[in-house]
């Protein structure tokens, strides 16, 4: 069994600048030197602070890493945006619209020592798959290695295995050249045909962090106040898409801004409309078409309510059409 590009999530960002500061308290703070100073004048750390007063706290043991560690194992990049992953394809770092600042992705990192480096369960980005009605998350497969395929490409692969349960599974990641996404793309595969598990969906979770500004000299700051950043997320029926939005001013420029970042599959993810899809094709397949050459009619019409089809000379773009919504509908399983 095989899930391919119909099973591919992707993130898409629409194009966008970023947008608002969010102020330290009642004294404005315009560089990460000016967050020191302020910690120094108040002798506080307020709930603005956490990383900036890790960095400076001088009662913390020399192998403290004040800004907190870094999980990316990978990264794919395209000029204008940069995702970062760690070694179980989670999405710890997602950079647009320039891989140097604007971290659209929460991921609070503390300690390399705790699970997760500290992050939160909820954090970053990443993916499972339904078997047996329970969500199978790929950061908890027992074995996952991961690689760029060439020396001179920018894909990310990760291989997941689960010995026990017969199933591997296969991301790619990449962020195109010329536009603005991450895209996913998943493969399941199973490597027994008796008693190997079919997963029954694949599901994509994200923690946005949508930052509205920057500051200058102050490189990390959308990383230091992920806990403050607030957005609005709306689900899309049309676009079958999460979509995350939030504006308003870049203290380091002082205008008007905004953002906004959306995730999707490739095909549509709600069930009911899938399976009235599949419904569908089959009877395409196995009503309208003849039964023992499986030829499609060129002309279709409706009389007395039932839809009848006429054959006659096949046309090629009949069938392509008829091969394009299996592939949609069903993926590379059938």
């Amino acid at each position: 069994m095989r899930w391919g590009a119909a099973t591919a999530a992707a993130v898409t960002l629409l194009p966008a600048s970023a947008a608002r500061a969010v102020p330290f308290g009642e004294d404005a703070v315009a560089s990460l030197g000016g967050a020191a100073l302020h910690l120094a004048a108040h002798g506080e750390t307020g709930p603005n602070f956490p990383c900036v007063a890790r960095a400076f706290d001088p009662t913390a043991p020399p192998d403290a890493e004040g800004w907190g560690p870094t999980d990316v194992n990978a990264q794919t990049a395209n000029g204008r945006l940069a995702a970062g992953v760690s070694r179980s394809a989670t999405l710890t770092v997602l950079r647009w619209p320039s891989p140097s600042y604007y971290d659209q992705i929460k991921y609070y990192t503390v300690d390399r020592r705790l699970p997760l480096l500290g992050a939160k369960p909820n954090e970053g980005a990443f993916l499972g798959v339904v078997v047996g009605g329970r969500t199978l998350w790929l950061r908890d497969f027992p074995r996952s290695r991961q690689r760029y395929p060439t020396s001179r490409g920018d894909e990310v692969i990760t291989e997941f295995s689960d010995p026990a349960r017969r199933l591997r599974v296969v991301v790619r990641d990449v962020a195109p050249r010329g536009v603005d996404a991450l895209i996913r793309r998943v493969e399941v595969r199973s490597a027994g045909a008796r008693r190997a598990v079919r997963p029954r969906a694949l599901v994509a979770f994200e923690n946005f962090n949508l930052v509205v500004s920057k500051l200058p000299a102050a490189p990390l700051l959308d990383f230091c106040n992920e806990e403050l950043n607030a957005d609005s997320a709306r689900y899309l029926p049309g676009a079958d898409a999460i979509v995350h939005e939030r504006s308003g001013v870049d203290a380091s420029t002082g205008k008007r801004s905004s953002v906004a970042v959306a995730m999707a599959f490739a095909r549509l993810s709600a069930p009911a409309k899938l399976a009235r899809a599949r419904r569908g094709i089959d009877w395409i397949a196995h009503v309208q078409a003849t039964p023992d050459t499986h030829v499609l009619g060129e002309t279709w019409r409706v009389a007395r309510g039932r839809v009848l089809t006429y054959t006659a000379t096949p046309h090629l773009w009949e069938h392509t059409l008829f091969y394009l919504a299996m592939l949609e509908t069903y993926g590379a399983e059938r």
